[in-house]
This record gives C-alpha cells, structure tokens and sequence, in this order.
C-alpha cells in the first residue's frame, strides 16, 4: 500500500492523474504463498532501481522527479532485499514447501503482468 502511493505521486508528477486499479487475479492464501508473492512484489523493486537510473538520463522524465515508486527504499534497497532473502532461506529450511513458495511467485507475477496490462490500457 506504501507503494502505490508512490506510484500516484510519480503519476501525478507525470500528468497521468489516476491510475485505475485492478485486482490481481491471484490472492496468496497461506505463508508459503504469501512468501512466494511478496518474493516477486520485493524483488520489482531491485528491478525499479535499474529502470530509475536509465530513465533519470531522460531530461524531460528526470526533470519531473517521478521516481519514488522507482527509488522507494532509496539507500536501503540492497540491505531490505537481503533481510527478505533471509527470511524466506529461513522459512524453507525450517518449514520446507519450496514448491508451494515457487508456485505462489509465477502466480503472481503472471497476475501483476496481467494487472499492469490492464492499467495501461486504461492510461492510453
């Protein structure tokens, strides 16, 4: 939920105005899911810093300042990523159900592509 607000600022920034929100088709409905999930919704953010830089030599995006949902952790990006990693290491070695973790994470990717799609339409 953070993050969409980040997401709003920059789109605002951006003269987009409001971004119609979808809900993803695939909801995670226990912890190994859930783990799964937030794998892929925490490492879009590595993703994120890789796309802010490449758009911050664009002068007519960098003037904006529409980073935030790009830059969300800004400094901490590299130490969030590693204790999430960790938890999920820990989850595995103690609870095992990898598979089900894997699972979850094409799920929601497949559901977050299915969503930004479905954004975008509604932007053009």
């Amino acid at each position: 939920r953070m993050k969409m607000d980040a997401l709003d600022r920059d789109a605002a920034r951006l003269g987009i105005g409001n971004i119609e929100r979808h809900l993803p088709s695939f909801l995670p409905n226990d912890l190994a899911s859930a783990l799964g999930a937030m794998y892929v919704l925490e490492g879009s953010s590595l993703g994120g810093a890789v796309i802010a830089r490449a758009l911050s030599k664009i002068p007519e995006i960098s003037e904006t300042g529409a980073f935030d949902f790009y830059t969300f952790y800004g400094s901490e990006l590299g130490s969030m990523w590693t204790s999430f990693g960790q938890i999920v290491v820990k989850f595995v070695e103690e609870h095992g159900q990898a598979d089900a973790l894997v699972e979850s994470a094409k799920k929601t990717f497949e559901s977050v592509q299915a969503v930004f799609s479905q954004s975008l339409e509604s932007v053009a």
